[in-house]
């Protein structure tokens, strides 16, 4: 299971006992169909798995950083698409038409990677900044992150950020704030179904019926499950990496402060 292989890599505490479940497991018909179910006792291990789900995209999948590596990547390839295979015969699929077949999909690999960095063409030259900046760490500078308590839009929250930005002054009289020079991301965190609560999917048996299974009650369950099962988190980011280092320091110091007052203002949205 990815759970556990990815918890034993990252160092990340398995909180749920993946063999007393898998003990605990059987395939029982619900509703005409059969389904993988639980014992009835299992239901909090059953959750701890899902939490752990939650743990490793909060903790990993969704880093901070993790997170704005994928968008740069992911910039690269776009700006690479139409450029890798210039001057190649016409019949050769852009990256973006690869995943069409199953044969060209499964050409695409990391090699992409290497072809972006080791080519000397004009038409890469984006591409290949872009992937260099990620190779020697020269990442956006991350401002700040807050839990949102509304549902917000990015478009809403980056509008609302510029112009936090745009009315703050800065301590630092040597120091000025561009609106532009910052991302704005919004990254949404589960258990796995929204805002559901997954254990309502799930179904389990009992000691005296054991090939009967149901939906448990709430009544079986902990207490101490919460009562939302999603967050969404805001993210800043500074992004001009190219000047002067102890610049950029100041001013991403500037920038914290600002989210701060962004924040305390329930982040410009009244």
């Amino acid at each position: 299971m990815e759970t556990l292989r990815d918890c034993h890599h990252l160092g990340i505490r398995n909180s749920f006992d993946h063999q007393r479940l898998l003990k605990f497991a059987r395939v029982c018909e619900v509703n005409g169909r059969n389904h993988i179910c639980f014992r009835d006792k299992e239901a909090d291990n059953v959750y701890d798995m899902f939490r752990t789900r939650y743990t490793l995209h909060r903790q990993a999948y969704q880093h901070k950083i993790c997170n704005i590596i994928e968008d740069m990547l992911a910039e690269a390839l776009v700006r690479a698409d139409r450029d890798l295979h210039e001057g190649k015969p016409e019949d050769m699929l852009m990256i973006s038409e690869a995943i069409k077949t199953v044969e060209d999909y499964s050409k695409l690999t990391d090699e992409i990677f290497e072809q972006i960095l080791s080519s000397t063409a004009d038409n890469l030259k984006e591409s290949r900044d872009i992937l260099n900046k990620i190779i020697r760490r020269k990442l956006p500078k991350f401002v700040g992150e807050a839990r949102l308590t509304e549902n917000k839009s990015k478009e809403e929250l980056t509008q609302t950020w510029k112009a936090a930005v745009q009315n703050y002054e800065p301590t630092d009289p040597t120091v000025s704030l561009n609106a532009e020079d910052f991302s704005v991301y919004v990254v949404d965190l589960d258990h796995g179904m929204k805002d559901k609560n997954p254990i309502d999917n799930v179904y389990f048996y009992s000691k005296r019926k054991p090939n009967e299974a149901s939906a448990i009650n709430d009544y079986q369950l902990s207490s101490f499950l919460p009562e939302k099962f999603n967050e969404e988190l805001v993210r800043v980011y500074y992004k001009i990496t190219d000047g002067n280092k102890e610049k950029e320091k100041k001013k991403v110091e500037e920038a914290e402060k600002c989210f701060q007052k962004w924040c305390k203002s329930k982040f410009g949205i009244q």
